[in-house]
């Protein structure tokens, strides 16, 4: 019997040992794999922050529950040498109204009351989203989705590999994949997954195996530290429609490699929250705005 201890500062979470979820997912290389020779890429990371400005509650003929959010997304370009340049044409700021309200002519009523209300303000013209969790992460999730796409098509960048926050919503033609930092699921079985505690740091990484799901992906496991195996790694993904099998197989060997020399030893969420996503991060909090102005903001025209 092995005892694992996680000492990253989170909340506990009974549910963060893996599920088994193997019954549409099928190798296509050993379990674990040497890592062979690669070619080196350019690569973008895309990612997105969030902040609770404020719930609401609207007199609408009844109450109507809301929640003022302002969200962020962008991208850093790290290249061959390890330098990084944040991509500042790319970044997209957004204030979003999330609310369990499906009723479009309510929804736009709320729109023009609140945009009269805030019209010489920060808060203007916000963005209007139902859901009926009063969740913004799907939001976000297409704001990153729009910036990678955004990126994908530039000229410049064109070669470059992008990696997304999480896993892929939507198709994209070009070099996109995803980057899964909690494993919910262990997507092969569970001996198999297992066997994964005997992958080395740069030196192997899971086979890539397919998902079946509506839309195919590849998908692959690697190892970012030594120390407790399953909190050490990050599954990666991709579209079957996007990569030819040598390419996938490149770019595996190749993330596997080069992205546990972004290990950053300074943040609380180390080592899945790598260096280059942690700054740009910290950069995109900055263009939230000053959480106490806005409040300040809200209470007085509330006044």
């Amino acid at each position: 019997m092995e005892f694992y201890f996680d000492f990253r500062n989170e909340s506990y979470d009974p549910s963060f040992i893996p599920s088994i979820n193997n019954s549409y997912c099928s190798l296509i290389e050993d379990n674990i794999v040497k890592i062979g020779d690669f070619d080196s890429l350019d690569t973008v990371f895309v990612d997105g922050v969030m902040r609770k400005e404020a719930n609401i509650v609207v007199e609408e003929n009844k109450l109507i529950n809301l929640a003022l959010f302002s969200v962020a997304s962008g991208g850093i370009l790290v290249n061959k040498n390890i330098q990084s340049y944040l991509l500042e044409d790319f970044i997209s700021v957004k204030r979003v109204i999330i609310t369990n309200i499906g009723d479009e002519v309510i929804k736009d009523n709320i729109r023009y009351k609140w945009n009269n209300l805030f019209k010489d303000t920060i808060l203007y013209l916000p963005i209007i989203e139902t859901d009926k969790d009063f969740s913004v992460t799907n939001y976000l999730r297409v704001l990153e989705s729009s910036v990678a796409e955004n990126i994908s098509n530039t000229e410049l960048l064109k070669d470059s590999l992008i990696i997304l926050d999480g896993p892929l919503q939507m198709s994209f033609k070009k070099r996109v994949i995803g980057l899964v930092k909690t494993i919910r699921e262990m997507y092969l079985t569970e001996k198999e997954f297992l066997s994964l505690k005997d992958t080395k740091v740069r030196d192997s990484r899971s086979g890539i195996f397919i998902i079946e799901t509506p839309e195919k992906k590849y998908s692959w496991y690697i190892r970012l530290t030594d120390g407790i195996w399953f909190y050490n790694m990050l599954r990666l993904e991709a579209f079957y429609s996007s990569f030819s099998l040598e390419e996938i197989i490149n770019i595996a060997d190749f993330t596997a490699y080069f992205l546990p020399g972004l290990v950053n030893q300074f943040d609380n969420r180390t080592p899945q929250n790598l260096a280059p996503v942690s700054y740009l991060e910290k950069f995109l909090k900055t263009l939230l705005g000053n959480s106490d102005i806005i409040e300040y903001i809200i209470k007085s025209k509330r006044e």
